[in-house]
C-alpha cells in the first residue's frame, strides 16, 4: 500500500504533487525478450502489436505492470537473424513503424495509476552510412538516432519530444529495431523492421 503525505500550507493543499509521485513511480518503458512465437509475458494484457516477416521482427505492448503501475515494453523476437554488412557507402532502409503511447496519467479511486493506450504507425525511411556506422530518420513524431558495430545496432530515438532508448539488428538485407522511451507525462514503446530501397 502506497502511502502519500498532504503538505497543508497557508491557502495551499499539495494533493496534486502527491498524485505526480505516485504517477512518476509507478509509470515506466524497458526491454523485454519475447518468446520465440513473440508473446510477451509481462504486461500480460493491454493495447499493443508487432512487426514481424517470417518469423522474425519486434513486439512491443503496454499495460498494467503491477496492481498500481503501468509499462511499456518492447523486443526483439529471438532468432531474428540479418545478413552481413556492407563495408563501405550508404543505403536507404524503408518499411513500417508501430508503437503504442499512454498518456493522460490519473490516479484512480483503488489507487491505481490509470492512463489512455494510443497505437501509432506509419511508414518509415532510414539512411544507413556504412562508413560512419549509423542509422538515421524520422518519420512523422519519431526520430531515429542510431549507431551500430557490426550487426548490433544501438542508439536513441525521440517521440513526441520524449527521449528512448533503441536496440535491434542492421544488416544488408534488413534492419529491426525496438525502442522505448517515458517521462513524467507519457511511455510508449514500439519497432520499425526496414529494408534496402532498390536503387
Amino acid at each position: 500500500m502506497r502511502i502519500c503525505l498532504i503538505l497543508a500550507l497557508p491557502g495551499i493543499l499539495s494533493v496534486a504533487a502527491c498524485e505526480e509521485s505516485v504517477i512518476d513511480q509507478n509509470t515506466t518503458s524497458r526491454f523485454v525478450t519475447p518468446s520465440s512465437s513473440g508473446e510477451i509475458d509481462v504486461p500480460a494484457t493491454g493495447a499493443g502489436g508487432s512487426i514481424i516477416f517470417g518469423g522474425e521482427g519486434v513486439v512491443y505492448r503496454a499495460g498494467a505492470d503491477s496492481p498500481t503501475g503501468i509499462v511499456a515494453v518492447a523486443g526483439i523476437i529471438p532468432g531474428t537473424t540479418v545478413s552481413a554488412i556492407p563495408d563501405s557507402g550508404s543505403s536507404i532502409y524503408s518499411g513500417t513503424f508501430e508503437l503504442v503511447k499512454v498518456d493522460g496519467f490519473f490516479v484512480n479511486d483503488n489507487q491505481n495509476v490509470v492512463g489512455f493506450p494510443t497505437l501509432r504507425s506509419g511508414d518509415i525511411s532510414l539512411t544507413a552510412d556504412f562508413d560512419d556506422q549509423t542509422l538515421k530518420g524520422r518519420a512523422d513524431d519519431l526520430t531515429v538516432d542510431g549507431s551500430f558495430t557490426g550487426n548490433t545496432l544501438a542508439g536513441s530515438v525521440e517521440y513526441e519530444g520524449i527521449s528512448g532508448t533503441l536496440r535491434g539488428l542492421i544488416g544488408a538485407d534488413k534492419a529491426v529495431g525496438a525502442f522505448h522511451g517515458n517521462d513524467s507525462d507519457e511511455i510508449y514503446a514500439g519497432g520499425f523492421y526496414v529494408t534496402p530501397t532498390p536503387d
